[in-house]
Order: C-alpha cells, then sequence, then structure tokens
C-alpha cells in the first residue's frame, strides 16, 4: 500500500486488484457512520484509461457524493470497471501500473509526467490488423476477356497455329461447346471463318449417319459459303501388299477410290515403264481372284517383302463432292496434292516421257472442268520438282486460241480429255471380253462431256484470261 493521504485518496477507502483490474473500494462500516451513503460509492480506474489524465491520478470527489463517473458501468459488489486493453504486453504495462513502489525523491510532477509521456507511447502502439482478402468471386467463360476465350475454343476445336486450318474429323461429332448458348456458337462461327476447312478424305458412295453429322456440321458453323477449302487430294496412291488376292480391297480402300473409278496403271518391263492402261477396281479383282501375278510392280519392298503397286485416278471430279453434298460455296480453294514423286524415280521408255506428269496434268484438267463458279483463286501445292515446270505452262497460255503448240505440258493438258487425241492413243484401256475373260482395247470416247477439242481449249484460255477466272498458282 502506497501512502494515500499524498495522493488526496480518504483512509476510507482501500485498493483492491480483481481480474486484472485495480479497485478502489470504501469501507463499508465507515459508510454507515457516515450515512449508508455506499451504493455507487466503488470506483474502478483502469490501468490505461483515456479519461485519466494520469496514470494512477486521484479519484474525483463525486465519487464521495454517490456518483457514477460518466462513461462507466456498475458492476456487481458496488464497483464500477473499465477493462483495460488487451493489445498492451503484460510486462509494459505492469511498468506504468498504478502499484508502483514507494515514490521516489523526485518531485511528484516529474513522474506524472514521464509516466504520461510512456502511456501515451504506449496507447498510440495498435497491433497491426490482418488484410481483408474478399473471396473471389467464380468466373464463367463469357466473363473471360475475348483473347482468352479465343484460346479455349481453338483448343475445344483441336485446332492448332501452326496448322492454321479446320478439319473436318474435329466438327464430327459437334464440341459439346456450340451447344451452350448463342454467343459462343456466333463467337466459334467468327472464329472458324478465319481458318479454311480441310478436308482429307473424299466423299464416299455409302452415305452413313457420320457423313449426314458431317454435313450439318458444315452447315451450322460455316453456313452457305466457306472462306477457304483445303483438300487432300492424292494424285498417285501406293499400295504394298503380299497376297495377290487382297489387292483390290487394298485399292478400294485407298481414299476416293470406288467400284466405278477408272484408274491409270503403268505397265513394267524389266524397271522400265513401256505403257500405261486404264482399268477398274473389278477388273484388277478379277485378275488376282485366283493368284494371277500378272500385274505390274515395281519390285520387291525392303521391308517384309512387300510388293509395291501404284496407280493414279483418271479423274478427280469426286473432290468437290462434300461441297455439293453440303450445299456451300467456297472462294478459295486450296489443293494439297500428295504422291506426285511417286513415279518421279521410274524409268520411262522414251516414247512415255511426257507420260511421267500425267497424275498432275489429270488433276490441273478436273479442276478446270468442274470449279464453281465464284471461285477466286486456285492454289495447288505440293508439286516438289515440278513446280516451275507447271508455272512456266500456265504463263505460257495464249489469250487466244489454239493455245497448242507452244509448250509440251500444255499439249499434254489440252489432249487429255480425248482418248483419240494425239499423245493419247498410247494409253489402252482393259477390260472385260464378254465371256469372262479379259481383253486390251483403244480408248474410245471423252471425258466431262467435253465434244470438241477446240471447246475445251477454249476452256482452258478462259480459265487463264477470263474476267472472272480464278487466280492460279503453283506451289512447291
Amino acid at each position: 500500500m502506497r501512502n494515500d493521504d499524498e495522493k488526496g485518496i480518504p483512509r476510507d477507502v482501500y485498493e483492491e486488484e480483481r481480474d486484472g483490474f485495480r479497485l478502489f473500494c470504501r469501507n463499508e462500516t465507515n459508510d454507515e457512520e457516515s450515512g449508508g451513503n455506499t451504493g455507487d460509492g466503488a470506483r474502478v480506474e483502469g490501468r490505461e484509461s483515456e479519461r485519466d489524465e494520469t496514470v494512477g491520478g486521484t479519484v474525483e470527489s463525486d465519487t464521495r457524493e454517490g456518483n457514477v463517473p460518466e462513461g462507466s458501468t456498475p458492476t456487481l459488489d458496488n464497483q464500477t470497471a473499465v477493462p483495460e486493453q488487451e493489445s498492451h504486453p503484460p510486462n509494459e504495462t505492469e511498468n506504468i501500473s498504478p502499484q508502483a513502489e514507494e515514490p521516489s525523491n523526485e518531485s511528484e510532477e516529474d513522474t506524472d509526467s514521464e509516466i504520461l509521456s510512456e502511456a501515451t507511447k504506449l496507447l498510440s502502439i495498435k497491433p497491426p490488423t490482418p488484410p481483408i482478402t474478399p473471396l473471389a468471386e467464380p468466373k464463367h467463360l463469357m466473363t473471360l476477356p475475348w483473347p482468352v476465350r479465343t484460346r479455349i475454343i481453338l483448343r475445344v476445336l483441336d485446332i492448332k497455329q501452326k496448322d492454321a486450318y479446320t478439319s473436318l474429323e474435329a466438327l464430327s461429332p459437334l464440341p459439346a461447346i456450340l451447344r451452350t448458348c448463342q454467343q459462343l456458337r456466333a463467337e466459334t462461327r467468327r472464329i472458324l471463318f478465319l481458318f479454311p476447312l480441310r478436308i482429307r478424305t473424299p466423299l464416299r458412295s455409302d452415305i452413313g449417319l457420320v457423313t449426314q453429322w458431317k454435313r450439318y456440321a458444315i452447315n451450322l458453323m460455316y453456313g452457305s459459303t466457306i472462306n477457304e477449302l483445303r483438300l487432300v487430294v492424292h494424285v498417285v496412291h501406293e499400295v504394298f501388299f503380299t497376297n495377290p488376292r487382297r489387292l483390290a480391297n487394298a485399292i478400294l480402300a485407298q481414299p476416293g477410290v470406288s467400284l466405278r473409278s477408272h484408274l491409270l496403271i503403268p505397265e513394267m518391263q524389266d524397271d522400265v515403264v513401256t505403257g500405261l492402261h486404264t482399268t477398274t477396281a473389278p477388273v484388277l479383282a478379277h485378275r488376282t481372284a485366283r493368284g494371277r501375278t500378272d500385274v505390274a510392280t515395281d519390285g520387291d519392298h525392303p521391308q517384309h517383302n512387300l510388293m509395291r503397286f501404284t496407280f493414279a485416278p483418271v479423274n478427280h471430279a469426286h473432290m468437290f463432292a462434300w461441297p455439293a453434298y453440303a450445299s456451300v460455296a467456297f472462294e478459295n480453294l486450296t489443293i494439297e496434292v500428295r504422291g506426285a514423286m511417286a513415279w518421279h524415280s521410274y524409268s520411262f521408255a522414251p516414247r512415255m516421257q511426257h507420260h511421267r506428269v500425267l497424275p498432275i496434268v489429270a488433276l490441273i484438267a478436273s479442276v478446270i472442268a468442274h470449279r464453281p463458279v465464284l471461285l477466286k483463286s486456285v492454289t495447288i501445292m505440293g508439286l516438289a520438282v515440278y513446280e516451275d515446270m507447271f508455272s512456266s505452262m500456265w504463263e505460257a497460255v495464249p489469250a487466244r486460241t489454239p493455245i497448242t503448240g507452244v509448250h509440251w505440258l500444255l499439249d499434254e493438258l489440252v489432249a487429255y480429255p480425248f482418248a483419240g487425241a494425239e499423245g493419247m492413243t498410247e494409253i489402252m484401256e482393259v477390260c472385260f471380253d464378254g465371256q469372262g475373260g479379259l481383253m486390251k482395247r483403244e480408248r474410245e470416247g471423252c471425258l466431262w462431256g467435253v465434244r470438241t477439242k477446240m471447246q475445251w481449249q477454249a476452256r482452258v484460255m478462259k480459265e487463264r484470261w477470263g474476267k472472272h477466272s480464278a487466280k492460279w498458282r503453283f506451289v512447291r
């Protein structure tokens, strides 16, 4: 106990500490003698109350009169308590507690000012408040930025930037993301319009459910117009086989080949191409039904003793079957040529040298005969060493008929549809003789309904110099 008289505290008031509070209580015996005025006489002084001017200061006189100081709350046992701030460490608050030792010899004013400055310093220190991080709202696809949604759509459609095309196989079955809402479908169509539609396999004659789904996907994604159509066309097919009986099935398994397809087959003797003939898949099946090996091949393949057999389609009109089936138009056509170098390694007889590039000529003639009216550009890529040859041929096309006698490759293009034309008489036809056997004869007629040679020359010339003709490019 410290000297209360020096602080102005009456002797009938004693101090007590409960639950971290310092309590000043009046002696009940003395209160009864003074008139029983004890109901509200207790006063509690918090250790660091902001209302005290000094820590451990004097008690006002209104306590004696029975009034509770403003801002305090009466508690049990006729006491009023002010809670201490929990933010101060215990060791620091004990230094400024009114329960100090006996006052030193220093003056009272200096001690109070020193305690006041230290208490003010402690009161100004507040514990760091951790930042409140609001919960992130869940984001759905439509709230993402447009570039992010574009990448997601490209990933769903399996469109790679290095390929820069949309495969027809990727649209069947139709991705589920396109059935979410109209906005996503519109954005997907906008993206697909920037990439060409690539068709790797031509339309087959047996139309099934998968084919119908692909047509539905084309109409849904592109509408009635495709900006660019990219087609994969095999000008020469290569078939490897061990058993001749399975050769016909291997031929029919090639893309774009059916029972009605006419095939151009080289005739080889001593690894030299001595002639060409046309035939059909049923004729080849008849020739190989009993294991006959008179089908010309170019020797053994170095692996697994496979025989290599090559043939070229006579007509490529089927490459435009998909756009016709889906009823869509396209403005730009890109053809990826496969097998352009398949006959390059063959040794041709001198009179057959100009027929080495006949498979590519057949492709160009098919495009001229069947191309859509609104076509703006035609790009033929994959020609390898024949790029410059066909580019010079196209530049040499005259602006008026006749167009023959200018370039040997142009003469090959002009004569190709006609079986009896000069240069095409070496090509024979193998067919049935009506008695179950096979026969070889000269070809007859012409392709694509062309009646005269001049009519075909005019069509080729118009394709090169016409007002609404497409721009042709030949790429290596």
